[in-house]
């Protein structure tokens, strides 16, 4: 087995790659609605006479909240936490998640976390490019905008690690319930009456471990899942679980394309190869929402090398860690078993819409693409379930009412 699945080695699928907002949205057009709240931050928490504040946003779930149980903190890390993922993992829209089975088994509040200069939590306005102050959503909106905070680099100055693990510390000793959320609203759930238990992966894994060592009067237990404790260049170990979960043979045939396209982008296939692969991942997600959609082929020319790796990764990285399969590698997987090249494309305008429109009606069996053709084929197929997968999130994505920050939730970090 291999165990070192990669993209290409200078940028390779084992870097982490961070998704643009709303990249992965669950299936299903039902995303339950888990209410935000804001709550007053002090800007600087180590300067006394500084008295500025900013809104940070939270998120909450007392469905099975009974007096006396304790609060679990789920801190959602280095993004935008959207209404889509708060019911994704507030409101397990998707599947089980640990937060709320937690919730649910203790009688437990739970309460999702947004990290400041993230999603709406900004402590200072976005610029455009004369430094006018706009909105998140102005800023999505405008082509001029610079997507970065006024007066920037100096207003990014608040955004360390110690202020952010302050900002967990401070609301869990200040928290109030809003009004109106029940008999119990008057109850105390501050970290001096309450058990606290921060919950975290991967960067909030490592924020769950230090909030427990800095404040152990704050929180009484943290779950770092995945917190990372040492630097690696090759965190190969980290796909290692996705690799397993994949079916047979559609594991096989995802190895043999990332070994394909990874000789395709060290030169291995000369520049002719190369310039196909531009054009077919440009045009897996230009046509997205439909094979008639217009688009301007001359945009491909602009995927470079770690562009286009991390493209590919998108499919067996991203949606994974936050989604798990049913949204992404299982889709991803039943498009790519039933790709047939003998079959006639339904678009034959160039050879990678025939890839992209291909009939899919071949049926799957135990011999993969790669041993019953070649990795060349396997890989056209991995794009074609790329293309199918990211449709059909896209879908799900026009169902589902808009929130004015989902569009933005990345937006004030590039």
């Amino acid at each position: 087995m291999t165990r070192n699945l990669s993209f290409i080695a200078t940028v390779a699928l084992s870097t982490t790659v961070i998704p643009a907002a709303g990249s992965f949205i669950s299936p299903g057009p039902i995303i339950p609605n888990v209410p935000s709240y804001i709550f007053s931050m002090p800007l600087d928490h180590f300067n006394a006479s500084d008295h500025r504040t900013f809104n940070n946003r939270y998120y909450l779930n007392d469905t099975y909240y009974k007096p006396s149980s304790p609060v679990f903190f789920f801190d959602y890390g280095e993004s935008g936490f959207s209404p889509y993922y708060a019911g994704i993992f507030l409101a397990e829209s998707t599947e089980q998640s640990a937060v709320m089975q937690l919730a649910k088994r203790f009688n437990g509040l739970a309460i999702g976390w947004e990290h400041r200069y993230f999603g709406s939590s900004l402590p200072f306005p976005m610029a455009l490019g004369n430094n006018t102050p706009v909105t998140p959503a102005e800023c999505y909106n405008s082509a001029d905008c610079t997507h970065l905070l006024i007066d920037s680099p100096g207003s990014y100055r608040y955004m360390t690690v110690e202020q952010a693990l302050e900002d967990a510390n401070y609301f869990a000793r200040n928290f109030e319930l809003p009004k109106g959320r029940g008999s119990y609203s008057k109850s105390s759930l501050t970290a001096d009456k309450t058990p606290w238990i921060w919950i975290g992966g991967s960067y909030p894994g490592a924020r769950a471990a230090f909030a427990l060592i800095r404040n152990p009067k704050t929180f009484f237990a943290s779950w770092a899942s995945s917190a990372p404790v040492q630097w690696r260049k090759n965190g190969s170990a980290y796909f290692n679980p996705i690799e397993r979960s994949l079916p047979e043979p559609c594991r096989t045939d995802i190895l043999a394309s990332v070994k394909y396209a990874d000789e395709i982008l060290s030169g291995e296939h000369g520049k002719r190869s190369f310039k196909s692969l531009q054009r077919l991942l440009y045009l897996a997600q230009e046509t997205i929402s439909g094979l008639n959609t217009s688009f301007d082929i001359s945009g491909a020319d602009s995927l470079g090398v770690r562009s286009i790796a991390h493209g590919l990764a998108t499919a067996v990285q991203d949606g994974y860690q936050s989604l798990g399969p049913k949204a992404t590698t299982d889709i991803l997987c039943s498009f790519m078993v039933a790709y047939d090249p003998t079959a006639t494309p339904e678009n034959r305008t160039s050879p990678e819409m025939s890839v992209l429109s291909n009939p899919g009606t071949r049926k799957p069996n135990a011999n993969g693409l790669a041993a019953t053709y070649n990795s060349s084929i396997a890989f056209e197929a991995y794009l074609y379930g790329y293309r199918h997968m990211e449709s059909a999130l896209a879908t799900t994505d026009s169902q589902v009412a808009p929130d004015s920050w989902d569009n933005v939730a990345d937006i004030s970090w590039n």
